[in-house]
């Protein structure tokens, strides 16, 4: 078994297979944001912009040019990687369907982690506005407040999206509010996409429970959020790829193993509204 060698066709018949994987599925919120790629060096910088405003002039008249403001929001680059081992004697010599099923594992935790550094960023964010529990779950009430705020920044509604858990949701599907004709034969409860759905103009989606811990939680509450889409950056470097190679101190078992680098930025705070919830609650 020394002399265990990994036929290049196997290796191209791999990464097709890898390839496929990473388009079948990928980050819920990576692209909710200004998305990045190629990013070079350690850092990255995103500008934030003040306003300008259209002022009357008459005819052949000197104009005054307006300073609008900027400024720049700095991230850091991290590195990350996921890995797993496949012993060639008990995978068969190199069982084709096992290294499939291990690069989903690779490419579901690449898109975990990708998510959970947006979601980590948030909750280190300082929101505009929270607003509290007040001893209720999810409900069609706080979304209005959303929608009010989004709608007094005049944030597009195809850039908003709101982040919330199974649990949360399901309790907003219980509000009466949400529960009408119109709703349940032309909304998601008819064609059973409950996640990435549009509610009030806004586009939520659905984190469950994950080992990388998901959306903040102390006790019963936890921190939802709902953000427009020039609020957040994310910040590509290195993009998830997984590679594989044999490891002889490993009795030559095939190391499958993944590395990216990116980062996920506040951009503007004021874009950021945190809701709390009690998950008890129904």
């Amino acid at each position: 078994m020394a002399n265990v060698n990994i036929d290049p066709i196997v290796v191209r018949l791999f990464k097709q297979q890898v390839k496929l994987d990473y388009q079948s599925s990928g980050s819920q919120l990576a692209q909710t944001g200004l998305l990045r790629t190629d990013v070079e060096g350690e850092t990255i910088q995103y500008p934030k912009l003040g306003s300008l405003i259209s002022n009357e002039v008459g005819f052949s008249k000197a104009v005054d040019p307006q300073d609008p403001g900027s400024s720049a929001v700095i991230g850091t680059m991290a590195k990350f990687n996921a890995s797993v081992t496949v012993d060639p004697v008990q995978e068969k010599f190199l069982n084709v369907q096992i290294r499939r099923d291990y690069s989903r594992l690779l490419t579901m935790a690449d898109n975990r982690r990708m998510d959970q550094v947006f979601i980590d960023t948030l909750k280190a964010s300082t929101p505009s506005i929270t607003i509290p529990e007040g001893g209720t779950n999810l409900t069609y009430d706080k979304l209005l407040q959303v929608v009010q705020a989004f709608d007094e920044l005049e944030v597009p509604e195809e850039d908003r999206t709101i982040v919330v858990t199974p649990k949360t949701q399901r309790a907003l599907m219980n509000d009466p509010k949400f529960i009408n004709n119109e709703f349940i034969n032309k909304g998601p409860v008819a064609t059973g996409k409950i996640n990435r759905f549009q509610v009030l103009g806004m586009t939520m989606i659905s984190i469950g429970i994950r080992k990388e811990g998901g959306l903040p939680k102390a006790g019963n509450i936890v921190d939802c959020f709902a953000y427009a889409k020039n609020a957040m950056g994310f910040g590509i470097g290195i993009p998830a790829n997984v590679h594989m190679s044999i490891e002889p101190t490993l009795s030559m078992a095939i190391l499958l193993q993944s590395n990216m680098s990116l980062n996920a930025t506040a951009i503007d705070e004021v874009g950021i509204i945190k809701i709390e919830a009690d998950d008890t609650k129904t």
